[in-house]
């Protein structure tokens, strides 16, 4: 196996998505992007995390990782996207990975109702919410809180005041416990007016 690219090479590659596979299995278990070498850098990282483990066990069958490109000559923006559909496909529960890719909770995999709510649902400004506050009642559009309920990430850290913020700001949740809290958070402030 082949341990770096040529200049040649990595001249025509630009910036690419790459592929870490078991050589039995043919199963990936992780996916970057890179350009350069960047691909090759893995197999001698000494950090201790599932995928530096996973090609040392590989290695102690005495074999090699199977690195495949899965796609090259990108700009660096479409190697991110390219890189976060892929892990979004395989899915991150089957690759060491460590996160999505980037940007993956805006233009990665959902569901098409979820994705329609999030363009065509009013978005609320702060006098909207502000208007609401005078006249003692929250007019909220409910397909839009609940899909910004759904993109809150640090709800169980805010109060009533932030959780207006975050619905304005289009932040990312990451439990369901999350939004129950959130969905109480603001009838608390509903029952306040």
């Amino acid at each position: 196996m082949i341990r770096n690219f040529s200049p040649k090479t990595m001249e025509a590659l630009g910036y690419y998505v790459y592929v870490y596979s078991d050589p039995d299995t043919k199963k990936p278990f992780y996916v970057g992007k890179g350009k350069g070498n960047r691909a090759f850098q893995h197999l001698d990282d000494q950090s201790e995390n599932d995928k530096v483990r996973k090609i040392a066990e590989i290695k102690a069958r005495g074999k090699e990782p199977l690195i495949e490109i899965l796609v090259h000559g990108l700009n660096e923006e479409t190697a991110l996207k390219v890189e976060a559909a892929a892990i979004d496909l395989i899915g991150i529960d089957h690759l060491t990975n460590q996160q999505r890719g980037h940007d993956s909770s805006t233009y990665g995999k959902i569901e098409v109702s979820m994705l329609e709510a999030r363009y065509v649902c009013k978005k609320l400004s702060l006098e909207d919410i502000g208007m609401s506050i005078r006249n003692r009642q929250i007019k909220l559009n409910m397909l839009f809180l609940y899909t910004m309920v759904w993109s809150l990430r640090y709800i169980n850290r805010c109060s009533g005041f932030q959780v207006f913020q975050h619905l304005l700001q289009g932040r990312n949740l990451l439990r369901r416990k999350d939004v129950n809290r959130g969905m109480s958070l603001l009838e608390k402030l509903r029952m306040q007016m």
